[in-house]
């Protein structure tokens, strides 16, 4: 019986412990669970922050490259328009030296002959204007003589 006793009070004194530990874990469990909810809030809050951060700095690193871009774009069209401006004065000097070349030789000939070739000018010949007296089949003739002799 003394055994039955002393095991009646070794489970009781069993179940005690096992009650305050069961208590003891579900205790610690909960300040666990507290914690790892107050570390996911303040890393929330910390990726919240970093990604306000980031947002700020591709805005303003974009602003940047859109005044660059805008600056490059101006710089470039000013390069073309001068390139631009050269080429059409390099087209008139070309242009130019073609027509004094043409030119001297024809005082070359003047010179050395003593006549003007007039045959290398070109020249126009202007048709007659249509009065409305003159014959439409004349007026038609002369003009296209004119023509063909301005080819």
């Amino acid at each position: 019986m003394m055994e039955e006793q002393e095991k009646q009070i070794m489970d009781a004194r069993n179940k005690g412990v096992d009650e305050k530990m069961d208590a003891r874990n579900k205790e610690m469990k909960e300040e666990i669970i507290a914690r790892i909810e107050k570390m996911d809030e303040k890393i929330n809050a910390r990726n919240k922050e970093m990604n306000e951060k980031m947002d700020a700095t591709n805005k303003n690193m974009d602003e940047k490259m859109d005044a660059r871009n805008k600056e490059m774009d101006e710089k470039m069209d000013t390069r073309m328009e001068r390139m631009g401006a050269r080429m059409k004065v390099k087209c008139t000097e070309d242009k130019m030296e073609n027509k004094m070349k043409k030119f001297e030789k024809i005082m070359r000939n003047a010179t050395t002959t003593g006549s003007c070739d007039v045959t290398s000018v070109p020249r126009t010949i202007q048709p007659p204007s249509n009065d409305g007296q003159t014959l439409w089949s004349s007026y038609k003739k002369q003009f296209e003589a004119a023509a063909k002799a301005n080819l």
